[in-house]
């Protein structure tokens, strides 16, 4: 199931997208669904489009390789999560910008972000990356009082 379906009764999603060509324009998609909780932003990932501290979740599926400046992206993407936010990226051998685990794992860990949790093999995985709770967070999980 997509996610805009999966997320569709309890979320308000951001949709980033670069390329207006109606083939690859979510926004007719997104209309002919119904769905109506989906705000649209066209931007490049890295440009500063996303704010700070705005989101729980962000999905990257077979689009990391297609990203100029993955490091800035993915810079980005830690400033827009939430503490505590996923950051979930998905890849596959299939995609012919294929991003191994390893520089996936790198380039996340360079931008700050935390693997929390790994699925699939050597053909197509998942990873979740945690974005920090900061230190000094009396709220955070497992925060210890002094």
């Amino acid at each position: 199931m997509p996610p805009d379906k999966s997320f569709n009764l309890f979320s308000n999603i951001l949709n980033l997208y670069f390329d207006e060509r109606p083939q690859y324009c979510p926004k007719q998609k997104a209309a002919a669904e119904a769905l109506s909780n989906i705000e649209f932003l066209q931007a490049g990932l890295g440009q500063g489009a996303l704010g700070s501290n705005r989101f729980d979740k962000a999905l990257l599926v077979t689009v990391l390789g297609e990203i100029p400046d993955r490091l800035k992206a993915l810079k980005e993407i830690a400033v827009a999560l939430k503490p505590g936010g996923i950051l979930s990226v998905t890849e596959t051998v299939f995609d012919p910008h294929f991003q191994s685990r390893n520089t996936v794992s790198r380039i996340a860990a360079e931008a700050g972000l935390v693997p929390e949790k790994s699925f699939g093999g050597r053909m197509s995985f998942t990873i979740h990356f945690l974005k920090p709770y900061p230190e000094e967070d009396i709220y955070a999980p497992n925060h210890r009082s002094a």
